[in-house]
Order: structure tokens, then C-alpha cells, then sequence
């Protein structure tokens, strides 16, 4: 509905806009390796028709069915888990998303991706602790420039039944507090939009009810 008729400067309404059509396939397999360690991987097509994309016309921009997209790639996790309870995962992905008219790669679409995530139970299984971290290769802007890769990793301590209702978690989020940017979109004046530092959240969960 906001792409289709939402009408204030520096937007215009397009009612003629139609839909995205998508089509996708996917071929899964999975292997238990030992009793402890697990591996799958993945590959997967997408084709999508009148991918909606927002236009500048003059001064104010307008959303249109403008491109037909091709996506592909591959990805491959290990997961393992010890008698101690200690969890770990890693994945990496390949993609490759392009524009089927031009042959370019579209913008904001990383071709790898890499995570890691670490988690230990503690205090008989009642609090855990956990690591994730994240690696994004270069991505492209709309205006053609590009954005360095980055890698970023956050902490997690969580609290579960602290009496009969509550959770507790606290965050860290981008750990050490790395410089990193993202890619705006069209009404942006920026070339590259700076994310967040070091941040922290703190998190209560409280249930009502008996378990």
C-alpha cells in the first residue's frame, strides 16, 4: 500500500504497480557426522520478475517494477555439540545476485557470509553464555561505490527461571567496537551510513500463569 499510493514530497504514488513474482529451488542435505558433530549444505536458485525498485523523477522518487533478478549460491554449516553441553556452529555462504538485463551485480547483496556462534550452559543448564560473530564481504552502493567488508561479534549472558516467571539477558553488542557502514537507500543524501558501536541491552522476560 506505501508503494502503491503513499503521496508526500519527496515521494509519488504509482498505482499502477504491480507485483514481484518469485520463483525459488532448493536442494538440502544434511549428515550427521559421529554422534557429536552434524554438517549440511545447501544450494539455491531464485528467479524473481519486476523486482520493485525506487526511481528518482526529478526531485522526488517513485517506486516501479524495473528489474528481473537472478539469484544463486551455496552454503555449507558445521555444527557440534559436546557431552559438556558446549554448542558451536559456523556457516558460509556464496551468492551471487545479479541483474539479468546488465549482468551487474545489484547493490546492497554481499557475495559471502560468514558466522560463528559459541554457546555454554552454565549453572545446570540455567544460565548461558554465548558468542556470535559475523564476517560481510564487500557490498556495492547505488551509486556505484563500494562498502568495505567487516566483521562484527556480540556476547550474550542469559539468566532463565529466576523463580517461576522470569528470564534475564544482558547483551554487548558489536563487542569490539568496530567502525563499519551500510548502504542507504535512494533518499539518502550518504554514500555509506555508519552502524552502531559498542552498544548494550539489558532484557526481562516475566511469564504470568504457572508452568
Amino acid at each position: 500500500m506505501y508503494e502503491l499510493y503513499y503521496s508526500a514530497s519527496p515521494y509519488l504514488p504509482n498505482p499502477a504497480l504491480g507485483s514481484e513474482k518469485i520463483r525459488n529451488a532448493e536442494f538440502i542435505w544434511e549428515q550427521g557426522l559421529g554422534i557429536h558433530l552434524w554438517f549440511s549444505t545447501s544450494a539455491f536458485y531464485s528467479s524473481i520478475q519486476g523486482l520493485i525498485t525506487q526511481e528518482p523523477v526529478g526531485d522526488d522518487f517513485i517506486f516501479r517494477n524495473l528489474k528481473n533478478v537472478r539469484s544463486s549460491g551455496l552454503e555449507v554449516e558445521v555444527k557440534g555439540q559436546l557431552s559438556q553441553g558446549l554448542e558451536a556452529r559456523a556457516s558460509y555462504s556464496f551468492q551471487q545476485t545479479k541483474d539479468t538485463s546488465t549482468g551487474q551485480f545489484l547493490s546492497d547483496s554481499p557475495r559471502n557470509l560468514v558466522t560463528f556462534n559459541l554457546s555454554q550452559p552454565l549453572w545446570g543448564r540455567r544460565m548461558f553464555v554465548s558468542l556470535d560473530a559475523q564476517y560481510r564481504s564487500r557490498i556495492q552502493t547505488l551509486a556505484g561505490s563500494s562498502i568495505s567488508p567487516f566483521t562484527v561479534a556480540n556476547v550474550t549472558l542469559l539468566a532463565r527461571n529466576l523463580g517461576k516467571h522470569m528470564d534475564l539477558s544482558t547483551s554487548i553488542y558489536n563487542l569490539l567496537d568496530k567502525k563499519y557502514f551500510d548502504a542507504p537507500s535512494t533518499e539518502n543524501l550518504q554514500q555509506a551510513i555508519q552502524q552502531d558501536g559498542r552498544s548494550f541491552r539489558v532484557k526481562m522476560t516475566w511469564r504470568w500463569g504457572e508452568r
